[in-house]
């Protein structure tokens, strides 16, 4: 067979190759590919390089050796873990956001958190690119915008390309949810879509994760 079209005749010289190849030539004695072969009539590919290392006898590049940590949650110190995908890049962060205390935030004319004890949030970019955020603990949570006495509890969220595509959680009224706080809600997905502070932080958030997938490895942590 002439894997490069040129000649129905070819010639195989037993020299100019190194050791297990051998020489492929045209009709007219003109240097073509060492064929290193890949046995048993798998048929070998051409180096690349005239009398080069073979490309595994037909096999492809070696595969890149996946690292021990591919796949799984690394406890990198009490206070935060990640997660790996198959083949190793990090893809999952989670932080422990409270002890046996409970916490709260404000930012006066904006947002308040109330987080309860013992509580982690997590954050994984998924295949598509996009991303799930979620506590381990339904989190109160009162945007600018929603009421003096109105909040949500949020357990989690599905973000990307700048908005919120699922939000999981229910509205509260004076800090008691109104319904469960693990099932879809319209109403806070659209609520948090219309808070730019909210969307602002999952966009910086999905970036961080997708630079963290790209350039870090379980097995350099």
């Amino acid at each position: 067979m002439d894997p490069l079209g040129l000649d129905d005749t070819i010639r195989i010289v037993a020299h100019g190759c190194s050791e297990g190849g051998t020489k492929v030539t045209d009709g007219n004695g003109n240097f073509l590919y060492c064929d290193y072969g890949g046995g048993g009539g798998g048929g070998g590919v051409p180096s690349p390089v005239p009398g080069g290392p073979p490309d595994r006898g037909g096999r492809g590049p070696a595969p890149k050796k996946k690292p021990p940590c591919a796949g799984k949650t690394i406890t990198v110190n009490p206070n935060l873990r990640v997660s790996s995908d198959a083949n190793g890049a990090i893809n999952s962060v989670g932080v422990r956001l409270t002890g046996d205390q409970q916490a709260m935030m404000s930012q006066p004319g904006s947002l308040f958190v109330s987080i309860p004890p013992d509580t982690w949030v997590g954050a994984t970019l998924n295949a598509d690119g996009s991303l799930s955020a979620g506590f381990s603990n339904p989190v109160f949570i009162k945007p600018e915008g929603l009421g003096s006495i109105t909040g949500a509890f949020v357990s989690s969220a599905d973000f990307n390309n700048g908005s919120f595509t699922q939000v999981n959680g229910a509205v509260a009224i004076e800090g008691v949810p109104i319904g469960s706080t693990t099932t879809p809600s319209t109403k806070l997905k659209n609520d948090f879509n219309d808070n730019s502070q909210l969307a602002n932080a999952l966009s910086l958030l999905q970036d961080i994760l997708k630079l963290l997938n790209s350039i870090l490895n379980c097995d350099q942590l």
